[in-house]
């Protein structure tokens, strides 16, 4: 029984709602002033046939701006005896002009307020938005915008202070005639401050009718323009492309997007970092750059860590303290060793807390930077050889083929070419041969040549010379001295010479021998013919 009178009580306290709210309805439920558009209408509609409604609509409604600013708007409009044929229209309009520079962009500001017959209400809501325009979006201009992070830790539209971002905004003119003296005008806004944190606007342009231009745009974020007191979706960027010639309240378009500019538990970086485009061997180069505490908490014993294996660099750089959004310089002084090559080199360099740890985001990405460096030139790599020689023999003779063998050892660290040479022997020898004339060796590498000399037949004694071995721009050479015995005559017979016999004059007793001689075997053949 009980259950039964619930059930009906319940019933009929839901028909009494629906024919209550069922007595009229507002349209639309509400609306949003603009600088192009500051006063607005909605309409009250009876929908009760069998009475008249009295409405009750306040006569006023205030909207609050920054700094205290108040915009007081008047709801005209006749409230009573609305039939349910006739619709009640009715309007807001400003008191007073609205300033529009107390509303931050890209932000609404919010009045809700009940309309009613007594029995039942409905709730409006005026909206009151500055736009980038100044009169909102007119004309005939559309804008796409892409952007690209190049920083170590946000994206497209996360981005961390000290990062660069780049933004690409295409201009696409609709209308069917040409638009002149395009304007870009950009700017990232910070909506609690109602400021932009940087803006600018780009060179103007022409489009004619259907065509399209795309316009990049290049900046970094600065730590240095952001406030403790800024939450991460504070900001917005905002780009408007209109016409100086036509008239921005004429022909202009906007777009925004909400941009996150994230403060971290615990996050130090690096910003502006600056090292020579080029440098050559043996040259001293400076490394600066900025250290930005871009994290939520103070730091303490911040250090800096620089490193390249190559060029033998390990530099820990003391940074100290930094307090949250507090930044510190610093510099450090290389120099590139004169046996590096041609070509790349990265240094990379770590920021570390005062654990000994790399600080790193939220999303763990660590606050390490690689920043490359071009050797350009002025690099010599050591090369040096070692260099004996001996003679192939402890005896030459007088002209007779003689060897010089030249043992090398290449003493540098990379591969080189030597040629093999000998000087000092051109007043008492000749050179026939040497193999070979050149060696390549690699580090730590041997190899022989030899060298044939055929000394002069007048030579004897003692003859000194020089071998010598040549690599780019330099010399190796060693002494060495070969004893050179006289030439040997065909007169020559074991323990005595013509010479010995005749002294001086041994030539010519010689001939008259081999004369006489002659004549003793002339006169031995006559007689044995004869005899016959």
């Amino acid at each position: 029984m009980k259950s039964k009178l619930l059930t009906v009580v319940l019933f009929a306290l839901f028909f009494i709602g629906i024919v209550s709210a069922a007595n009229f309805a507002v349209s639309p439920g509400s609306v949003t002033l603009t600088q192009n558009t500051n006063t607005s209408q909605f309409t009250v509609t009876n929908t009760n046939s069998s009475i008249l409604l009295n409405m009750i609509i306040p006569a006023t409604v205030q909207i609050t701006g920054s700094n205290g600013y108040i915009a007081t708007f008047n709801i005209i409009g006749d409230r009573t005896n609305i039939n349910a044929s006739s619709p009640r229209t009715f309007t807001i309009s400003p008191q007073t002009p609205i300033d529009f520079s107390q509303i931050n962009l890209d932000r609404t500001l919010s009045s809700s307020f009940n309309i009613g017959d007594g029995s039942s209400n409905s709730t409006f809501t005026l909206n009151l938005q500055n736009s980038f325009c100044s009169a909102g979006n007119r004309g005939s201009l559309d804008l796409s915008i892409d952007y690209t992070n190049y920083g170590l830790f946000g994206d497209e539209s996360t981005w961390y202070p000290t990062e660069n971002i780049s933004v690409e905004v295409t201009v696409e003119n609709r209308a069917s005639s040409s638009i002149n003296d395009i304007v870009v005008s950009w700017g990232l806004y910070n909506t609690r401050t109602g400021e932009f944190i940087i803006s600018d606007d780009e060179k103007r342009f022409n489009l004619k009718d259907g065509k399209d231009k795309t316009i990049t745009i290049n900046f970094e974020v600065d730590p240095a323009d952001i406030n403790v007191d800024d939450n991460s979706d504070d900001f917005v960027f905002l780009v408007k492309a209109y016409s100086e010639d036509l008239g921005e309240d004429n022909q202009c378009e906007f777009n925004s997007d909400s941009i996150i500019i994230p403060r971290d538990d615990n996050l130090v970086v690096l910003d502006k970092i600056k090292i020579p485009t080029d440098i050559q061997c043996g040259e001293t180069g400076t490394l600066t750059a900025t250290v930005w505490n871009i994290g939520d908490s103070d730091e303490q014993d911040i250090v800096l860590r620089v490193y390249n294996k190559n060029l033998k660099i390990d530099q820990r750089i003391q940074v100290g303290d930094l307090d949250t959004l507090e930044d510190k310089k610093i510099s450090f002084d290389f120099t590139i060793p004169q046996n590096m090559t041609v070509g790349y080199q990265t240094f990379e360099l770590y920021v570390i807390d005062e654990d000994g740890n790399v600080f790193e985001s939220d999303d763990n990405v660590q606050s390490i930077f690689r920043i490359p460096i071009n050797i350009s030139g002025g690099c010599e790599i050591p090369k040096s050889v070692s260099l004996s020689a001996s003679a192939g023999s402890n005896e030459a003779i007088a002209g007779q083929e003689s060897t010089i063998t030249a043992t090398l050892r290449n003493t540098g660290s990379s591969q080189t070419t030597y040629q093999i040479l000998i000087t000092n022997v051109d007043s008492w020898a000749t050179i026939k041969s040497i193999e070979p004339a050149t060696l390549t060796l690699g580090p730590g590498e041997s190899g022989t040549a030899t060298i044939t000399l055929i000394p002069d037949n007048s030579v004897q004694g003692d003859e000194n010379y020089k071998v010598q071995v040549a690599y780019g721009s330099l010399i190796t050479e060693v002494s060495g001295t070969l004893t050179v015995s006289p030439h040997k005559s065909i007169f020559n017979f074991t323990g005595f010479s013509v010479s010995n016999i005749f002294g001086n004059n041994g030539f010519i007793w010689a001939i008259a021998i081999l004369n006489i001689i002659l004549v003793i075997i002339i006169i031995v053949i006559a007689i044995r013919i004869a005899r016959k």
